[in-house]
């Protein structure tokens, strides 16, 4: 009785730019994973994008959920980016979940001093180069994606990618940083890279797909280098790597070699998706705009 009640007072629609307040009162962004939350700095962003859904679910006029959903495909796939559940509602089956996890691992650094460290480290590892559409051909091929990528899918700041050329392009455009080998005929490795401010400071997300050791070190190395050209200061790197092998690598080579601080934040980060059903069918409530499908 008590879930149909709230059903009844349940409204969801697509937020807006004026939610923004709303939303953060919600979210706790500066205590989600102690202050290092993109939402704050994503959130405009996500409204203006024809690409992405963001849902917003009222009771009573209050703000209890939100989910942001990623479009692929002209709409014919979606992939969840965020949600965010409100204290008083948690657990009470908003959110179904299927494992996919990929590792992702936070370290700390400070971009002023050790930078002559990056140099030695990028001397003795294999030799990256930014990515260019004339790269298309040696990424594209199935073997590259049978080799190293799960299900042809790349992941770049959390959202996962089909790899195809319109989406390279899209994060080209995106100002993404794109790094990857120079093997032929076919690449062994690729990475994304890119950063947002959080309440805790700044975060650079470095997104590694590959399976050798040596070219996930060069592919950090050269992704914190970048990183140090353009910001000061202290920087909070979260390095992702699709192959579970590879997770103690980063680890020992991170903290061993290149002094960060490991910070208590890593986990397996579970790709999902929302059951929106129940809200579709509930008289209260009211239809979503398919605008962006």
């Amino acid at each position: 009785m008590e879930d149909e009640d709230l059903l009844s007072r349940m409204t969801v629609r697509e937020a807006t730019h004026d939610d923004y307040q709303a939303v953060m009162n919600m979210a706790s962004p500066d205590t989600f994973r102690d202050g290092f939350d993109y939402l704050p700095a994503k959130f405009h962003g996500f409204v203006d994008d024809p690409d992405t859904v963001f849902l917003l679910v009222e009771v009573d006029g209050e703000v209890v959920f939100i989910d942001v959903e990623c479009l692929q495909e002209s709409g014919k796939t979606i992939y969840g980016k965020t949600i965010r559940v409100a204290k008083r509602l948690q657990g009470r089956g908003f959110y179904k979940a299927f494992v996919d996890a990929t590792n992702i691992m936070y370290f700390c650094w400070d971009a002023t001093p050790m930078k002559d460290r990056l140099t030695d480290a990028q001397m003795s590892l294999p030799a990256l180069v930014p990515y260019r559409p004339t790269e298309t051909h040696r990424l594209l091929p199935p073997a590259f994606s049978a080799a190293v990528l799960s299900e042809g899918t790349v992941f770049v700041d959390w959202v996962p990618y089909k790899l195809s050329e319109s989406n390279m392009k899209k994060l080209v455009e995106a100002s993404c940083y794109i790094l990857v080998d120079s093997n032929v005929p076919t690449a062994k490795s690729l990475s994304f890279g890119g950063s947002y401010m959080t309440p805790r400071g700044r975060v650079y997300h470095i997104d590694i797909h590959c399976k050798d050791e040596a070219l996930c070190k060069a592919h950090i190395t050269n992704h914190v280098k970048n990183a140090c050209s353009q910001y000061t200061g202290m920087i909070t790197f979260c390095v992702m790597v699709i192959d579970k092998g590879l997770k103690d690598v980063v680890m020992e080579f991170c903290v061993q070699y290149l002094h960060f601080r490991h910070l208590p934040h890593d986990h397996a980060y579970f790709h999902a998706y929302l059951d929106l059903e129940t809200y579709w069918n509930s008289k209260m409530t009211k239809p979503v705009s398919k605008s962006k499908y």
